[in-house]
């Protein structure tokens, strides 16, 4: 199985099962500089700092579309991913 992980997941979350290849959407990236500009998220400022250019340049993908046009499951517990039709959704 393919995952794309939510920003929650990939900061928060061990997925331990090695059969299981890991993707993170440019989505997950614009998100972590918008949370850390905010302050909401002081910890991530390595990751902000580290590359900012890449981090604005994928800031227009769009997680859900990424999913379903890649053919993958979306690992997320926000409810709003249940308004997509078509997406595939582990929570």
């Amino acid at each position: 199985m393919r995952l794309l992980l939510d920003t929650h997941v990939l900061l928060w979350a061990a997925l331990e099962d090695s059969d299981n290849a890991l993707l993170v959407s440019a989505a997950s990236a614009w998100e972590i500089a918008t949370k850390w500009r905010l302050g909401k998220l002081s910890h991530a400022g390595q990751v902000v700092h580290n590359d900012p250019q890449v981090l604005n340049a994928l800031a227009a993908r769009v997680l859900a579309a990424q999913a379903m046009a890649s053919d993958l499951v979306l690992v997320s517990s926000d409810p709003a991913f249940r308004l997509f039709p078509g997406l595939e959704l582990l929570s």
